[in-house]
């Protein structure tokens, strides 16, 4: 069975999410985007995810979303751009591993000196 990939707009809360595996609706409250041959999934949620829908507080905002005029570059230039991005989050991702890692080892240094100190 075949999955599309499919953004899912928070229509309550403007949270985007990218999905690519079976799910159920859980609430009205979503908005399933299913892209056209002319735009990349990926590329449509890293758009909304860097030029968020202002969120108004807790009511309905896919009627701002329908309005937005979204910049729609060729597709090789579509996937440039996911592929840029991706590889900024790559980088993130590994940075924020070494970051937890360091703090491991500080809580374990200090745990070290408090022993020998007592």
């Amino acid at each position: 069975m075949q999955i599309n990939t499919l953004v899912i707009f928070g229509d309550h809360t403007c949270v985007v999410k990218l999905i690519d595996v079976p799910f159920a609706q859980g609430a009205d409250g979503i908005k399933i985007l299913e892209s056209v041959d002319s735009l990349l999934p990926e590329y449509l949620y890293w758009y909304l995810k860097i030029n968020p829908i202002g969120s108004g507080g807790y009511k309905r905002h896919f009627s701002t979303l329908k309005t937005t005029k979204i910049p729609l570059p060729p597709l090789d230039v579509q996937k440039e751009i996911v592929a840029e991005i991706e590889s900024h989050q790559k980088t993130i991702q590994e940075y924020e591993r070494r970051i937890v890692e360091e703090e491991e080892r500080i809580k374990k240094a200090i745990y070290r000196v408090w022993d020998k100190a007592e």
